[in-house]
């Protein structure tokens, strides 16, 4: 049986105050919808070192529980920075299909 997808949009930049409100409702995601989960970063232009952190935490969890996170639709400067940083190889990217 194929793991249900589920996909959260992140309709703001993740700086410290959007990373601390976002973390409770995207654990619960996983809680609720299943270990994997697609995050839309479409509208997202700026992450800070707080958003990063969110990132990986939700990244760890989702693996912890059998899951993945894939980010869709980032803009190019959201791509370059997990480029930079290196995160780019942890996480599945791509465009919404």
């Amino acid at each position: 049986m194929a793991k249900q997808l589920t996909a959260e949009v992140i309709d703001r930049d993740l700086d410290a105050a959007a990373a601390h409100e976002l973390r409770p409702r995207l654990l619960r995601h996983l809680a609720e919808h299943g270990p994997d989960i697609s995050l839309d970063l479409g509208q997202v232009h700026f992450i800070d070192s707080t958003g990063m952190g969110l990132l990986v935490m939700l990244l760890r969890e989702a693996r912890q529980r059998g899951g993945s996170v894939r980010l869709r639709n980032p803009q190019r400067e959201v791509r370059r920075l997990l480029q930079i940083t290196g995160l780019e190889v942890l996480f599945e990217i791509g465009t919404l299909p």
